[in-house]
């Protein structure tokens, strides 16, 4: 048997038995623009909190499950992050403590709290 001329890969090849002998045909079925349906030239209609929702989630009668969920979000909107880090609830301190505005004494102390250090050596392990 013999080996043909270059090996498939090196300079020059034509790919050897491996070559494409055609492009293929294009599908039909496949548009590079989207779909009609969904260019509609309207915004996604998305419900979304207001800073004043978040606020009274935050609010400290609501249930614990309430106040942790809004607290996902509060770190999104200013002055919501200082009324999670008096949380009572370590979780909601916790999340208080990714968000960007937070003054650095309150950053200080929930960084010092052990309630909230205890749920983070837990999260990040």
């Amino acid at each position: 048997m013999t080996q043909p001329r270059h090996q498939p890969g090196a300079p020059d090849s034509q790919g050897g038995r491996f070559r494409a002998v055609r492009k293929p045909a294009p599908d039909p079925r496949v548009k590079l623009e989207p779909p009609e349906e969904f260019d509609t030239g309207q915004a996604p209609d998305v419900e979304t909190a207001t800073v004043q929702e978040l606020r009274e989630q935050l609010a400290q009668h609501q249930p614990v499950a309430v106040r942790r969920a809004a607290s996902i979000n509060a770190f999104y909107h200013r002055g919501l992050a200082d009324m999670a880090a008096r949380d009572p609830d370590p979780l909601v301190r916790a999340n208080a403590l990714y968000a960007t505005d937070l003054p650095a004494e309150e950053r200080n102390r929930l960084a010092a709290d052990p309630a909230v250090r205890q749920l983070m050596s837990v999260i990040t392990r």
